[in-house]
């Protein structure tokens, strides 16, 4: 979780860095059989910038209803006071059902002095490698976890955090959006939303 390391800080050259694996899977009787990570590259290379050549389907905050959406899917399900790590598999598994890829427990390294060190924290999940997922199982969240949440962002140049307290009655009760120079998306006006119905029009002519 947040704020918490795996072996310590270990200090590496950039060029030669490699992030120690994720431990391994939960494994639950219950009925969310987890599913593997999606094939790509190494995690954990955030000292450097997002690659913005790619062409997501989602923007964060698309992303982030459907998040909610599943958390509280799965809330519903199984309720408060399980684990986090419960918490973690069951929603993962959610997202990656509705075609999401999603990466668990990604180290978020530190550059200091051109030296990389090794997980300064572990994002619980990265949903399409834009928005980042803390999940806590507590009576209450405190002002440190968003603070957790905001540094991961800055950290790893994202623009969108979710915190999700699955230890609440009513879930509404314990999300927190933190956010890191993202704009908020405003309502469109009914002139503009006639504009851009001519324009759709106009592009069958």
């Amino acid at each position: 979780m947040a704020g918490k390391t795996a072996g310590g800080f270990h200090a590496k050259d950039a060029k030669g860095a490699k992030v120690d694996e994720a431990p391994d899977d939960l494994r639950l009787a219950l009925s969310w059989p987890e599913q593997s990570l999606a094939q790509g590259g190494e995690t954990g290379q955030f000292c450097r910038p997002m690659n913005t050549n790619s062409q997501p389907s989602n923007t964060e905050n698309q992303l982030s209803k459907i998040i909610l959406d599943a958390a509280f899917k799965v809330h519903t399900k199984s309720g408060p006071g399980l684990l986090e790590t419960v918490y973690e598999v069951v929603l993962a598994h959610e997202l990656r059902k509705q075609g999401l890829r999603v990466e668990r427990q990604v180290p978020i390294r530190i550059c200091y002095d051109e030296l990389v060190f090794d997980e300064g924290f572990r994002a619980d999940l990265l949903v399409e490698d834009k928005v980042i997922v803390e999940l806590k199982s507590v009576e209450q969240l405190a002002r440190v976890h968003s603070k957790q949440v905001l540094t991961q962002l800055r950290l790893s140049q994202r623009r969108l955090g979710l915190l999700i307290n699955f230890g609440e009655v009513h879930l509404k009760n314990g999300i927190e959006r933190i956010v890191n120079g993202l704009p908020e998306e405003r309502p469109m006006g009914l002139g503009l939303k006639l504009l851009a119905f001519f324009a759709s029009l106009a592009s069958f002519a």
